[in-house]
């Protein structure tokens, strides 16, 4: 991830996270982490994690699995469960290069979804997140002359944020991205760059709450495919 010119900058994928959300608090997390520790033990090789965590802390995640080299992790609260990836920016990875490993998720987190039915829980919402980073000399300046009519030459700090909901086979969802200055650092010599932190958050909207069926998380993961997995800019 060296200093890019002009003409070839790239975002870079950091962090993809897909999550459900319960229609009401679950009893026991715990219990969807043992199926998928159980049936996906090559990912999720380190031992579970649960913690005693009161049950009116419902966001706090009390069930957790990771793999043994912090690549995949899922986190389980009361409300809701995430499966989570991450990557170093050396790896230098997009959606396109993680075709395999996004399969995965959508198999994991029908598991979940039917663990959670199984406690005759439904889920009501789904997510999609995307974290890039795009190494820039000037991530103010090209944010100003990227998005904005009058840049400031001073100016320290941009943060850009749009929310472009789309309907789509009968799904409402959020579609919204966010940019903003910041560093990166490269893991293997801790050295630091300028660059733009991005944000992709694709997620169906919270005023109409449903029953995800196994076909309806389908039809999300193909929605999210043809709109979230891109960066926005290049």
């Amino acid at each position: 991830m060296e200093s890019m010119n002009d003409d070839d900058k790239k975002a870079v994928l950091i962090q993809v996270q897909f999550g459900i959300f319960f229609s009401n608090p679950i009893a026991r997390p715990d219990l969807l982490t043992r199926k998928i520790s159980d049936d996906y033990s090559s990912y999720f090789d380190s031992p579970p994690i649960n913690l005693p965590v009161p049950a009116e802390l419902i966001d706090f995640p009390s069930a957790q699995l990771q793999s043994s080299n912090n690549y995949w992790q899922i986190n389980v609260s009361r409300l809701r469960a995430d499966i989570i990836i991450i990557f170093k920016p050396e790896d230098d990875k997009t959606y396109d290069d993680i075709i395999d490993e996004l399969q995965k998720i959508e198999e994991i987190l029908k598991k979940l979804s039917k663990e959670a039915r199984d406690q005759k829980v439904d889920i009501s919402r789904v997510t999609s997140i995307g974290n890039f980073i795009m190494v820039v000399e000037d991530p103010v300046q090209y944010l100003q002359d990227t998005f904005l009519k009058t840049p400031v030459a001073d100016r320290k700090e941009v943060v850009i944020k749009f929310n472009d909901p789309i309907t789509e086979e009968d799904l409402t969802c959020n579609n919204l991205i966010q940019y903003v200055n910041g560093i990166s650092t490269k893991i293997a010599d801790q050295s630091e760059y300028q660059s733009i932190l991005i944000t992709r958050d694709f997620n169906t909207d919270p005023k109409k709450k449903m029953k995800f069926t196994d076909d309806e998380l389908a039809k999300f993961f193909k929605i999210a495919k043809k709109n979230a997995f891109n960066p926005g800019i290049k």
